[in-house]
Order: C-alpha cells, then structure tokens, then sequence
C-alpha cells in the first residue's frame, strides 16, 4: 500500500562521515514545535536538491526555512512524538548516526477510525486529538533505521519517528530532514 508513497534509498551520501561530523558541529535549539533539537541554518545546497530531484524524477523547491536541517531527537523526548503529516508535497530524512542499524526508523500509519493513511483537510478533526494516542492508529510500515539511508514520503502520508535514545547531539537520533513542494 505504502510502495508508491516512500522511497528508500541506501548509502545517499557519498562520504557521510563528514556529513555526520558537519552536522554534529553545528549549533542546535529547541522548539516546541517538535521533538528533540534542530539546527539553527537548514543545509540544502544545489548539489544536495539535484541528487533528491534525480530520485523523484521532478522539480523539487524548499517548501519551509527548516528544510534541510539537521535533527538529533533524544531518548527523553520520544515521549514527545506523535503521529503527523507535513504541509509539503514530499517530505524526508536522512539517518546519520552511527551503530543503531536495525532499529526502527520512520513509521508510517492508518488512522483507524476514517482508514486514511494521508492528510485529508475535511477529517482533520480527527487527526488533531488523536494524533498523540497511538491506540488511534494502525502501523501500516515502519523503515529501518540504517547510517545514511535516505527515506522519502508524500508529506500528507502520516508518520512518526519510531524510536529515539541518547541525551546528546552526539549519541542520539542525528538525522537530516526534507520538505519539499
């Protein structure tokens, strides 16, 4: 069901290694908004967009300032995380840390009342009180957290985190995030 919405893509970076100690020296900050830590400046430079557009085969534009940031979620926060869509046509995320290969990634979800697994403005009333209660859902997939896997989505398609640890930049869920239009 999901095949035709998320692409995965293995070792996306060419040296990810110093793609990964970029993004650990970076300055990072908290909103509310989202779990974990962002990076101050979003990095998403022409080589970057040409590589995502050749996987899309289409034009892609930054559809928001965040897009292309860095993101480190800790352990402590995954109780933070709740099922949601983007406002983007294509949204994504690049794993960057180190030995957790096989732990689970990005889940993807069926909301189990209106049996969507995409945003819908007509339901959204459903989707705003239950997107924290995971009971609500249906798992319809989860991709496999693994060091410099690209995974891209339509942006309505609902998903989450699937797991955080760590208590820093430097041990926690590192990755590089995307959206598009």
């Amino acid at each position: 069901m999901l095949s035709d919405q998320v692409i995965v893509v293995d070792n996306f970076f060419e040296a990810v290694d110093k793609v990964r100690d970029f993004a650990l020296a970076q300055k990072y900050h908290k909103e509310n908004v989202f779990p974990g830590v962002r990076t101050v400046e979003s990095f998403f430079y022409d080589e970057l967009k040409q590589k995502i557009e050749d996987i899309l085969g289409c034009t892609v534009i930054s559809a928001n300032s965040r897009n292309g940031c860095y993101q480190a979620i800790f352990e402590d926060d995954f109780k933070k995380s709740y099922v949601h869509s983007d406002a983007t046509k294509w949204a994504g995320v690049v794993y960057l840390s180190n030995s957790i290969d096989g732990t689970p990634g990005t889940s993807f979800f069926a909301h189990k009342k209106t049996k969507k697994t995409y945003f819908e403005d007509y339901l959204s009333h459903h989707y705003s009180k239950d997107r924290f209660d995971l009971n609500k859902w249906n798992t319809m997939s989860t991709i496999e957290f693994k060091l410099n896997r690209l995974v891209m989505y339509s942006g309505k398609t609902f998903h989450m985190n699937a797991s955080a640890w760590g208590n820093s930049v430097e041990n926690a869920r590192l990755t590089q995030v995307f959206f598009l239009n």
